[in-house]
């Protein structure tokens, strides 16, 4: 804002996983999963959109990972979010 006066898109295209088994993933590894997919995305996109609302303009994609429609391999044990 301070350099060029406005915002005209956001991408959120940040995301991680955690390559361990299910049944071993603790709540530590979770919840930097959740922070960096889901919250990262959500704070971005909010701080974003109040500029982009008081602009009337503005365009925010969110890019996922395939994982989401088909999931990992095996070979890469892995919580899909």
């Amino acid at each position: 804002m301070n350099e060029f006066g406005r915002i005209d898109i956001l991408i959120n295209n940040a995301g991680t996983s955690w390559g361990v088994l299910t049944e071993d993933h603790d709540l530590q590894q979770w919840n930097k999963v959740i922070e960096t997919n889901l919250t990262g995305t959500f704070l971005f996109s909010q701080a974003v959109g109040k500029v982009m609302i008081s602009q009337r303009r503005g365009k925010i994609i969110n890019i996922a990972s395939v994982a989401g429609m088909r999931g990992s391999p095996p070979s890469f044990s892995a919580i899909g979010l």
